[in-house]
């Protein structure tokens, strides 16, 4: 057997075949479904790089060559892009036959040297230079076909432009003769001399001399025409590429080259550790020094390996991500092309590699995963994994599971017989039994392997099993490894080299094994990987991950801590304590309770944040964390049976003390908690004391602040957490975390939680879900603070708000909630002070105080109620603009209900006029919605004869209802027609609007009645909910992606240009295969959006260029995903900043970016932002994106009619009121209103213009009709 992939014939689903392409390639590339071809040649670039022989075993070369020929023809320059890479990419592998099949598509790939994309032009360019230096005898093929190609095609000349490129020093040698004839039957111009020039310099003056004397008299002639008057400007031969290989080592020459072959200058780049863009410059020159690597340059790089590895060992400790990449890279290339070279040197590489074992980048892990598979297949199988082993024992659990992971790899790609199976048992069967699941769970899967292997001879494992079961007091591992080894799957290699585990977990502590089959002797190896063999875990006794600082660790303390006095009650009452000293304990203990509640709620925003967001496309992606459902606590009599005892605690004081000092401790994440059953304390009662007369209480299973809506001070309890869902998130375990789904797989199990429900009553005035207001809890909050009362006053929160500590911020907060519900006339006098410094604090960049204090704002209005008219404008100024950020929908809510609260709380009048100033003008959609339902709110509160008789109100309210009811989103519309509806209902409405209304409001608000009589009001269900403001159940991405999205945002917003391409490179691999992932992340979009509008005109093509290969994939997350809408408006402006560029070919990019924009996108997601950039659009803009517009028009008419006219009407009425007078933007308006005109109507359309236009502008757009 020659390795594992030779014999295994069962399990055919689980076949670890991922280095092979699958059976049905051809098929998939012949699909008529582009996303299909795209991914196919993806994933088969990935294969050509990993195995060298790929080539050598597919059976069908010729019909594969023939598909790729076929796509180069396509029309979309995505799959040809893809194409020409992929034959790039799997050239090297091509062996003796590369000749042949790069001839064979070589009529196709020709043309691409000309293609007005650049990315396409650049490709070919780089495809056909490898295949020249991979066959410079092809070089006369070439130059025939191109000469058929532009003897066919004389008018494409670009293609003779692009030849320069081709003049590589492998090819100086050679007849450039054909080339040279093709030029002399050329037109003589400028261009063609030069290139002329160029050629005689690269192979000599005398070779091209002697070239043209052989020629006939006529093409002399010409060619002397050409080159007449041409002059090449010396370019110094700095810019030409040295050949190193032709440097004879001379002592001079040794002493300007480190270690054989790299320039001083490249060296001393990478030894400078302070200049980063110097770091990677001499990088990625190494990089290609050693990637052109020759067999005389190893010969003198050997010498001096040692230092070069020491050198590489000093880069991969810098922190700079794209640093350490390309020096990883850089090692991965020495050890392929240095290959049994490094068997003196292996323990130095390993050793420099391991420093970034268990990292959770997924570049990184392909990149180590690669460099020890060819470490394995070029050096003796045994002295890696021996190199490998102490490893195993790291005390990082990350760096285990990886080791684990490479030497399974191993053993799946190596044939066995180069392995020594005794220390490979020795070494992996302690690690059945270790403290972390992953490692575990990595060990069973490559103890499925082992035993695959064995060839059923599994006694040499049971043995050593049976003994580590012994030493350890492992008890049921024996059970759990022959239920691994009965079960007879196994892990297989993915396509980009990491391994995908055979049984991954569906959730944080569960398989896809229903509940009570788990207790199955045939699942005793996934219970065990869950559990342990039943151990519990502390997690005070848990490495700490420095990765996520902001957790919960107070409220398992107080669990822990309530646990405690329980067990001390019940030893205290054996002991004949009273009752009395008992429960003024608990009262000493539980009067920090409310205060350590208030403060374990208190996260950063990156943990709240990324505990909503998740990778929903992707439910085998994993993270770096277990996560615990709620599931049945034991109760502490079970618990004692399992759980080791801690430290002894006698007396309530030292229990306050330990209490006191777990609140001042920084919180720890939840995300690295594996067990959260809080140990008994241990009690030192008589064994014959009498039981406790109450059983003890069950505790509930600890609960995050972040996962309820934020509360006033003092308000929290134990059942704010009831109705929180078991997982905030699916996971899946394995060595990766990409997130990549394969179709083999079963479908694993949804067990997401759901939020709790709201009712779905309206309220009489139409603020939709929105909680009513409720009654002062007077009661339960003199209760529940913790502060001593006596003690608070304005100024002391005051200067607490000052502190720079946020404890000490959200302190300050909860003393003013206290006080202006126990003491408010402390805050009426000082009210002015305390509003501005809560208001600062809503601003705080930190959500949690945030939070707090928009929470504390709603408090104060409701204690205060009219008192609080005076700040009314400023609050309504900074909750409405909470209410609609879209980033975080705990904030939406808390802002929507202290809003809710001033309006009940306040006087009407003012709380109308401090709403209205605030939000009705906004730019943002979700702040004028928001705004309209509280101004339809105080409308239903005040009733409509008061409005109505009041002449100054109704000034101020029926011309912003009028706005809300034309406004574009239907959100807003729908609460302006609910308001007029209300007022409408007054019997005397049309008397009072004639007397207290102008003539043309009037009219106005007629015509809105008559058309909601029409068509009726727009469904409830459907417009009345705030953009954005349902918190939907979403799950959390993996940290390993969430960090590459921030990385990408990173480049994208470099200083310099070359990262800012470099990220758009990223960004766009990204979208190929974690679309919904980035959609997730508006400012990573915002980002991308600004490079689209970047000032260097290469940033910017390439960010169009990119635009247009993800809009494939993006389009339809653009059309639904509610934060992805609100950035369309800052996408279609940039695009549309192009069109009046100078440059023709930006001009064309942004001009066909648009269109697609336009054919992808659902027209009525777009048509708002199209309305914006238009109207903002120049003289020179207009004429494009006024035709584009009246498309869209055509479009979205069919779906909203009613919309299309809301928006384009306003937009034909400015432009006839300041008519064109340029001749083509004069064209472009006579479309537009024909257009209109056939879609609404012509009658309807004058109708409309007549309360709109002059007489003079009505009879123009009459002509413009006609």
């Amino acid at each position: 057997m020659a390795s594992l992939f030779d014999a295994l014939t069962k399990n055919a689903d689980r076949l670890p075949t991922p280095n092979f392409l699958p059976e049905d390639f051809l098929d998939l590339l012949r699909s008529p479904d582009f996303d299909t071809r795209l991914q196919t040649l993806n994933r088969a670039s990935g294969i050509s790089k990993r195995d060298p022989d790929w080539f050598t075993r597919f059976p069908k070369k010729g019909e594969l060559f023939k598909c790729l020929d076929k796509i180069l023809i396509d029309e979309r320059w995505e799959l040809q892009h893809q194409c020409i890479k992929f034959l790039a990419e799997a050239m090297p592998t091509f062996g003796t036959s590369t000749e042949y099949c790069m001839c064979y598509v070589m009529p196709n790939l020709i043309p691409k040297m000309g293609s007005p994309r650049i990315t396409v032009k650049k490709v070919c360019q780089q495809a056909i230079i490898t295949f020249l230096r991979l066959k410079p005898e092809a070089l006369q093929s070439f130059l025939k076909m191109l000469g058929n190609y532009v003897q066919n095609n004389p008018n494409d000349l670009q293609i003779l432009k692009e030849l320069p490129a081709f003049f590589i020093p492998e090819l100086s040698k050679l007849n450039w003769t054909a080339l040279v004839e093709m030029y002399a039957n050329q037109e003589a111009t400028k261009d063609n001399g030069l290139i002329l020039k160029k050629l005689s310099e690269y192979i000599g003056v005398d070779t091209y001399n002697s070239i043209v004397s052989s020629m006939s008299p006529e093409k002399r002639e010409n060619i002397s025409k050409m080159t007449e008057n041409v002059k090449v400007e010396n370019t110094n031969d700095q810019n030409r590429s040295i050949n190193r290989a032709s440097i004879k080592l001379v002592s001079g020459n040794e002493r300007r080259l480190r270690f054989g072959i790299v320039p001083a200058l490249v060296a001393s780049l990478i030894s400078d550790d302070q200049d980063i863009n110097s770091r990677i410059s001499g990088l990625e020159k190494l990089k290609q020094i050693i990637e052109q690597i020759t067999p005389e340059e190893i010969n003198r790089l050997v010498p001096h390996l040692h230092s070069y590895l020491l050198l590489l060992s000093n880069v991969l400790s810098d922190l700079n991500f794209k640093i350490v990449v390309i020096a990883l890279d850089i090692v991965r290339l020495t050890v392929h092309s240095l290959r049994n070279h490094m068997e003196a040197h292996l323990q130095q590489l390993v050793s420099l590699v391991s420093k970034h074992f268990g990292n959770q980048k997924s570049v990184i892990k392909q990149l180590i995963m690669m460099t020890f598979m060819d470490l394995f297949q070029h050096i003796n199988p045994k002295s890696v994994s021996a190199s490998l082993r102490p490893y195993l024992e790291n005390k990082n659990s990350r760096t285990r599971e990886e080791v684990l992971n490479i030497l399974t790899a191993a053993l799946m790609t190596i044939s066995p017989s180069k392995f020594n199976m005794t220390p490979v048992i020795n070494n992996l069967i302690p690690l059945l039994n270790d403290v972390k699941r992953r490692v575990r769970l990595a060990a069973f899967e490559q103890l499925s392997v082992v035993a695959y292997l064995m060839n059923n001879k599994y006694e040499p494992i049971m043995k050593i099993v049976r003994e580590i079961e012994v030493e350890q007091s492992a008890r049921g591992l024996s059970e759990a490894v022959q239920s691994r080894i009965r079960r007879q799957l196994l892990p297989r290699i993915r396509y980009d080299g990491l391994i995908e585990y055979s049984t991954p977990p569906i959730s944080d502590t569960a398989f896809a094994v229903d509940e009570n089959e788990m207790a199955n002797p045939e699942n005793a190896d996934l219970t065990w990987i869950l559990n342990s063999g039943g151990r519990e875990i502390d997690p005070f006794d848990r490495t700490v991950s420095p990765v996520s600082l902001a957790g919960n660790l107070a409220v398992i303390r107080r669990n822990r801590l309530n646990q405690q006095q329980q067990q001390l009650q019940s030893s205290l009452s054996g002991n004949g304590y009273g009752s009395h000293e008992i429960n003024n304990g608990q009262k000493m203990a539980g009067g920090e309770g409310g205060a350590a509640m208030t403060m374990a709620r208190m996260k950063s925003d990156d943990s709240i944040v990324r505990r909503q967001t998740s990778a929903i496309s992707n439910p085998n992606s994993s993270t770096s964390s277990w996560e615990h459902p709620k599931k049945r606590e034991n109760s502490p009599m079970e618990k004692a049976a399992v759980i080791p005892k801690k430290e002894v605690n006698n007396n309530l004081v030292a229990i306050e003390q330990k209490y006191k000092k777990s609140r001042s401790e920084t919180n720890l994440s939840n995300d690295e908690r594996e067990n959260l059953t809080p140990p008994p304390i241990a009690t030192s009662a008589s064994t014959h004391s009498p039981p406790p007369p109450h059983p003890p209480t069950q505790l509930d299973h600890p609960r995050s602040f972040d996962d309820r809506p934020a509360k006033a001070s003092g308000q929290y309890s134990l059942q704010d957490f009831e109705s929180v869902g078991n997982n905030m998130g699916k996971k899946s375990i394995s060595h990766h975390s990409l997130p990549i789904t394969t179709n083999n797989h079963q479908p694993l199990k949804n067990t997401q939680s759901q939020p709790p429900k709201r009712g779905n009553s309206f309220l009489k005035s139409g603020q939709g879900q929105r909680t009513t207001k409720a009654a002062k809890p007077r009661e339960v909050s003199a209760k529940s603070y913790s502060m001593d009362m006596s003690m608070m006053t304005v100024n002391g929160a005051l200067k607490k708000l000052e502190s720079d500590e946020w404890s000490d911020k959200v302190e300050g907060l909860n003393m003013i909630s206290a006080l202006s519900e126990t003491n408010s006339r402390q805050i009426q006098d000082n009210l002015k002070d305390v509003i501005i410094a809560v208001l600062n604090e809503c601003k705080n960049l930190r959500s949690s105080v945030s939070r707090v204090a928009i929470v504390t704002i709603g408090t104060v209005a409701q204690n205060l109620n009219s008192k609080i008219d005076s700040e009314m404008e400023k609050i309504c100024a900074v909750l409405l603009n909470k209410a609609g950020d879209v980033s975080n929908a705990f904030i939406r809510e808390d802002a929507t209900d202290s809003l809710n609260k001033l309006v009940q709380s306040a006087t009407a009048g003012k709380a109308l006029q401090g709403i209205i100033t605030a939000g009705s003008k906004s730019k943002n959609n979700t702040i004028r919605a928001s705004c309209a339902s509280f101004v339809n709110d105080i409308i239903s509160i005040q009733g409509s004869s008061t409005i109505m008789n009041n002449p100054s109100t109704l000034s101020t309210v029926l011309p912003i209802l009028i706005m809300f009811c034309k406004d574009q989103t239907p959100q807003v519309r729908q609460y302006g027609k609910q308001a007029l509806l209300f007022l409408a209902k007054d019997t005397n409405f049309e008397r009072l609007l004639r007397k207290n209304a102008g003539e043309s409001e009037g009219k106005v608000i007629r015509e809105i009645l008559s058309g909601i009589e029409k068509r009726g009001n727009e469904s409830m269900s459907g417009t009345l909910s705030r953009v954005g403001s349902t918190r939907k159940v979403q799950k959390k991405l993996p940290d390993s992606l969430q960090l590459d999205l921030d990385e990408i945002r990173t480049e994208l917003l470099a200083s310099g240009w070359e990262r800012r391409q470099s990220g758009l490179q990223r960004f766009e691999e990204m979208c190929s295969h974690a679309a919904k992932a980035v959609a997730s992340d508006t400012r990573l979009i915002e980002a991308f959006i600004a490079r689209i509008g970047d000032l260097n005109t290469k940033v910017a093509s390439y960010a169009m260029d990119t635009y247009l290969v993800t809009l494939a994939t993006m389009s339809k997350l653009y059309s639904t995903e509610s934060n992805l809408k609100a950035v369309l408006n800052q996408l279609l402006f940039a695009l549309t900043a192009h069109l009046s560029s100078k440059s023709e070919e930006h001009r064309h990019l942004a001009q066909t970016c648009i269109q697609h924009t336009i054919k992808t996108i659902d027209s009525v997601c777009l048509l708002p932002a199209m309305t914006a950039a238009t109207r903002k659009s120049n003289v020179k803009q207009r004429p494009f994106i006024l035709g584009q517009f009246t498309e869209l028009c055509k479009l979205a008419y069919r779906v909203k009619p009613k919309q299309v006219e809301v928006m384009a009407l306003p937009l034909l009425w400015e432009y006839l009121k300041s008519p064109p007078s340029d001749v083509e933007n004069k064209k472009a308006l006579e479309k537009f209103v024909k257009t209109l005109s056939a879609l609404i109507s012509e009658k309807s359309l004058l109708d409309l213009a007549t309360s709109e236009l002059d007489p003079q502008k009505k009879k123009h757009l009459e002509l413009l009709i006609r």
